[in-house]
């Protein structure tokens, strides 16, 4: 749905699968969702809630979220 631009119907998918995965307790695609929630938030100019999401998969282990979130930080700041 990202690809597509149905940003709404992202952020429902994403969250829905934080929401099954958190279940399990497997932290590797929790932060995958996290990462992912953050795209759609860029997408739609949503800075803060962009960082969070970044954040919060960083916190969860992500090298890959801190590494966006330093790149797209970077990029704002310009």
């Amino acid at each position: 749905m990202l690809e597509l631009n149905d940003f709404e119907k992202s952020l429902k998918d994403f969250y829905n699968a934080l929401y099954t995965e958190s279940l399990f307790k497997d932290g590797i695609y929790v932060q995958s969702a996290y990462v992912n929630i953050g795209l759609v938030y860029i997408k739609q100019n949503k800075k803060d809630a962009a960082c969070q999401s970044f954040s919060k998969a960083g916190e969860l282990g992500s090298d890959e979220a801190y590494a966006v979130l330093l790149s797209i930080v970077t990029k704002w700041l310009i």
